[in-house]
Formats: C-alpha cells, structure tokens, sequence
C-alpha cells in the first residue's frame, strides 16, 4: 500500500524553482533517505510532504490524505529547550 505520493509536484520560490518531481512513491514500511547537494530541493520536499507548503503544481497524498488542496498548516512551536523564544 502507498504511504506517499507525489505526482507532477512543483514548488517555487518566487522565479526560483525548489522543487520539481515527476513521480514518487513510498510504500508502507519503506525506508529511504534524502541526499543531494545545496539547493536540490530536500527542505521543500519535506516540507511538502509535512503540509507546511502547498505546491504550485501537482498533487501530493500522505496516507490517502491529499495535502495539496486547501490552506497549508500553519503551526506554532514552543521549546522547552529555549522557553523565552517560539517560532511560528
């Protein structure tokens, strides 16, 4: 069964593409890595994948869940680590 899938996917940072991915799949259990040089793109994949960023183009589904339609997650994070300081 399909855990991710990402088809005709691209991001864009202003005229700069980040990301642009044909096809990709990862089934349940599947272990992959994320490698590549500065700029190749694995920040915005991740944050595809997290919904943290909606793609210009194509369709992304986490868990039979499509993450590319609607408004993308909008998060706010506080570390006990660093308790004077949240990022949002």
């Amino acid at each position: 069964m399909t855990a991710i899938q990402l088809d005709g996917v691209v991001c864009a940072l202003g005229d700069k593409l980040t990301l642009e991915l044909d096809r990709l799949r990862i089934t349940h259990g599947e272990r992959i890595a994320i490698i590549g040089p500065n700029g190749a793109g694995k920040s915005s994949l991740l944050r595809v994948l997290s919904g943290f960023v909606r793609p210009e183009r194509g369709t992304v589904t986490v868990l039979g869940r499509r993450l590319d339609q609607g408004e993308p997650i909008r998060a706010c994070i506080s570390s006990n680590a660093f308790p004077s300081s949240t990022t949002c």
